[in-house]
């Protein structure tokens, strides 16, 4: 196990996987499956988690319907100018089964286990929620049985295992749920994860040099910000976005992956894109505005 590291063990939530928009081809899951399909680590998800992973998924597949529906009624003129003229929807059933799918490749590749609840009593978590206890917060606080009989149920494991476990959660409630358990490791992202498990004299060193190449990092992102899509809202006339911009603040870098002598990085940024939204409005026949938004994600280089 890398010397960063204090357990191999680990359970991520999911906001995390909400975070990544359930790619699992995208580069910090990638390595977590390397990671995994070697046992370098092992994930566990709780059954809670599973199923909410799959009904975010279901929501995904319906999502997509919707819209390909739409795309379907387009004029052919326009289709032959759209990037793939294969997206004709069949069925729902289709998209939904396919995407997954590649959550049960995730798994199988992965080999995470999946811990059962049922076990979990019930009486404890009661307790918790009437004296307003982690994970309950003040507000919505039914809304957080599902993380109450999932942090249980790792608690469990880990009393029954003798062990630690990281937590992946992204999430207040889940930092403040750990600090009450010891043997339970909060973790905020999943990039802090998997540079835990790099190789600590190869990320010490690319650490190092980061400052050094700041401004190189900030220039290849901007790079990448310039060919973002931007799309119009559909409440707007005849909307399109002209001349947008993004400025590129860096806020963290996570080394995700170190070895021979490569890395790679994660970088946690702030993008403050300056677009001009032009329209028609009914009542001034035509308007032109600009808006400001910002996009906070990791980047992987």
């Amino acid at each position: 196990m890398p010397d960063n590291a204090v357990t191999r063990f680990v359970s991520i939530d999911t906001e995390v996987f909400d975070h990544h928009s359930r790619d699992f081809c995208s580069g910090n899951f990638k390595i977590l499956l390397r990671l995994a399909s070697t046992e370098t680590i092992c994930v566990i998800l709780t059954t809670i988690t599973e199923k909410e992973i799959r009904k975010h998924i279901d929501d995904d597949a319906k999502d997509t319907f919707k819209k390909l529906k739409n795309y379907k009624r387009m004029s052919r003129a326009v289709k032959r100018k759209l990037p793939d003229p294969m997206l004709y929807p069949e069925d729902e059933e289709t998209y939904r089964r396919d995407l997954q799918k590649e959550f049960d490749d995730f798994i199988k590749k992965a080999k995470i286990e999946i811990l059962s609840i049922d076990k979990v009593p019930p009486g404890p978590i009661f307790e918790k929620y009437f004296e307003q206890k982690p994970p309950f917060g003040n507000k919505d606080k039914k809304n957080e049985f599902p993380d109450a009989f999932a942090r249980a149920a790792l608690e469990q494991w880990c009393k029954e295992n003798s062990s630690n476990m990281y937590v992946v959660g992204g999430d207040g409630d889940w930092k403040r749920a750990c600090k009450d358990h010891p043997n339970m490791i909060y973790v905020d992202r999943l990039d802090e994860l998997l540079e835990k498990f790099a190789d600590s004299v190869q990320v010490t060193t690319v650490k190092e040099i980061l400052p050094n190449i700041k401004d190189d990092l900030k220039r290849s992102i901007e790079e990448k910000a310039g060919n973002i899509d931007y799309f119009v809202s559909d409440n707007l006339i005849d909307g399109f976005c002209d001349g947008a911009d993004a400025e590129v603040e860096i806020q963290d870098v996570r080394v995700v992956e170190a070895m021979d002598g490569k890395a790679i990085l994660s970088v946690s940024c702030k993008l403050n894109i300056n677009a001009e939204i032009s329209a028609d409005d009914p009542d001034s026949m035509y308007r032109s505005e600009e808006h400001t938004s910002e996009l906070q994600s990791p980047c992987n280089l």
